[in-house]
């Protein structure tokens, strides 16, 4: 599926079985009207242009995608984002609203050099079962005082230096921070 090459275009998808297809949103948005399930290899790019994906208070599950995920993405609109796998960001993520990424006990890693995920003003990021890998300064960015960042079962294994000035981290149930590397940490 491929949107045109505008910020102005959007799908809304409203499937009721496994999406079997690649989505190149091309800079614009998708909107879901229900559960959306990427079949494994299969994936949401958009083409160098910042692309949205507008949750709707829905679950958007991610298939095994060997390459990780390579595009920068607004993600908003509330909803979750479910991990089958072990998942590779490439890119920026940037949170809006509250939004949920339950990784089944997987790894979400953002070690690459441009991978980032940054907690817009007002937003919540909930990690429910997921480790994320890959934690350091400018990889994981809180955007103002009422950025939130909400750890439930969740683990954040730290590779660098990591400087929390503002916002909020929040630990629910059994969840750990730790250092994968000899450093220093103020949280």
């Amino acid at each position: 599926i491929n949107l045109s090459n505008s910020i102005a275009t959007s799908l809304a998808m409203g499937i009721t079985k496994d999406c079997d297809v690649d989505i190149n949103l091309n800079g614009g948005t998708l909107t879901l009207d229900n559960k959306l399930i990427l079949a494994s290899g299969k994936k949401i790019t958009s083409s160098g242009a910042v692309g949205t994906l507008n949750l709707n208070n829905e679950t958007l599950v991610l298939g095994s995608v060997a390459a990780g995920w390579t595009d920068e993405f607004n993600i908003q609109n509330n909803g979750t984002i479910e991990l089958v796998g072990s998942t590779t960001l490439k890119n920026v993520w940037t949170i809006g609203g509250e939004v949920s990424l339950s990784g089944n006990g997987n790894i979400f890693d953002i070690t690459h050099a441009a991978a980032k995920i940054v907690i817009d003003s007002g937003a919540t990021l909930i990690l429910n079962d997921v480790l994320l890998k890959g934690v350091q300064n400018l990889k994981l960015v809180f955007q103002d005082a009422t950025s939130k960042l909400k750890l439930v079962n969740a683990k954040l294994a730290m590779t660098g230096n990591f400087n929390q000035t503002t916002g909020e981290l929040i630990s629910v149930s059994e969840s750990k921070i730790f250092m994968t590397t000899s450093m220093h940490a103020w949280i």
